[in-house]
């Protein structure tokens, strides 16, 4: 995979229009601006712009997705592309129990959100170039995985604190808002769309918007029972 990821970057999957990348940039920049966040954590802003610039256009994101699939052939994965959201709602729809049989790893979600409190406070990116993966389960049925359909799931995101910047600080003093962490946990409501016949030890890679500019994404492994 090259370097950067410029979709993981804005939370976006590959096939996404020019509006919602438009849209996602827009978004993420209430997150990080430099009036929000302060200039010593500048650098989360540059990223972000320099994910719109590539991806804005026509032509610069036609030859960095040429640049992008040439780079992952020949690496053997079970992994799916990260799929495109539009179409999803023609779906058919899994049944609800499936999200309470979604098993999410709560210690790598903790980890990572250690990771962007610590990156926050530092005011430092994270230099790792590979994306990291955070990893959840989901179990169907065979009749289930036959079908297809949605699995919707919640999961952990973060943004800035807005009452210290994501310093932590506040003065001399720990932020009582955040607690020192630098950052505020929300939830992010995510769509993944399963294929009709999805087979057993699936991955399916999905953005995580809260934390795109920190390098993770989702990764879903679908088992089939029984």
């Amino acid at each position: 995979m090259l370097t950067k990821d410029y979709y993981l970057t804005l939370g976006i999957s590959r096939g996404e229009s020019a509006q919602t990348i438009r849209q996602a940039f827009c978004e993420q920049l209430k997150r990080y601006h430099p009036e929000r966040v302060g200039i010593a954590r500048r650098r989360f802003f540059d990223e972000l712009v320099e994910a719109y610039h590539m991806l804005s256009n026509t032509q610069r994101r036609r030859e960095y997705d040429r640049s992008l699939s040439h780079s992952e052939l020949g690496v053997a994965t079970h992994s799916s592309p990260i799929p495109p959201a539009a179409g999803v709602s023609g779906l058919p729809q899994l049944s609800p129990v499936l999200r309470a049989r979604s098993i999410f790893i709560a210690s790598v979600f903790d980890a990572a959100l250690a990771r962007v409190s610590r990156n926050l406070t530092e005011g430092t990116a994270d230099e790792r170039k590979s994306p990291v993966g955070l990893d959840v389960q989901v179990v169907l049925s065979a009749a289930e995985a036959l079908k297809g359909g949605i699995v919707q799931m919640t999961v952990p995101s973060c943004s800035p604190c807005h009452q210290c910047g994501g310093a932590g600080r506040e003065g001399l003093f720990p932020c009582d808002l955040c607690d020192g962490e630098g950052l505020c946990e929300e939830t992010e409501t995510l769509r993944v769309r399963v294929p009709t016949n999805v087979a057993d030890q699936t991955h399916i890679n999905v953005p995580l918007r809260g934390l795109g500019p920190h390098n993770f994404y989702l990764c879903v492994r679908i088992r089939v029972a029984g």
